[in-house]
């Protein structure tokens, strides 16, 4: 399937996102990656402003991913109780609902992540979109 590249991010974008406060711990975070199958979580604060995300990369860059769960248990229950915003990336790169798809594609291509938060001009989270969604695009699903 031809993918329009001037269509707006909005034709493609996911508007149902999971999110965390700056206060969850880590172990939450964890739990939604696992239970909802994701990639991506941002950080939202009580306004819904975007303030930052956490992916499941920054999991394995802490050592709380679970390729070895036996390892080091204390040091990993002090991590895991750690809010979020201890381990998010602040101020990540985001795009707006209406950009056109081809520029969402190249900040993807370009950057060191697979999914960019959507804001509206008061930085408010209204979707996300992944590289997923545009392969998936792509592929027809």
């Amino acid at each position: 399937m031809k993918l329009d590249a001037q269509a707006p991010v909005r034709t493609l974008m996911a508007t149902t996102v999971v999110s965390l406060s700056p206060s969850h711990r880590v172990w939450e975070a964890r739990e939604l990656f696992k239970s909802c199958s994701l990639h991506h979580l941002p950080v939202i604060d009580e306004q819904r402003r975007l303030v930052g995300i956490v992916s499941h990369t920054d999991l394995y860059r802490v050592g709380l991913d679970d390729t070895f769960p036996e390892d080091a248990p204390k040091a990993r229950a002090a991590a895991n109780n750690r809010v979020v915003s201890k381990l998010m990336r602040r101020e990540p790169v985001t795009i707006t609902a209406d950009a056109p798809l081809e520029l969402a594609v190249s900040i993807l291509a370009e950057g060191a992540f697979h999914a960019l938060p959507v804001v509206d001009d008061d930085d408010r989270l209204v979707g996300i979109i992944t590289t997923s969604d545009i392969l998936r695009r792509l592929l027809g699903y």
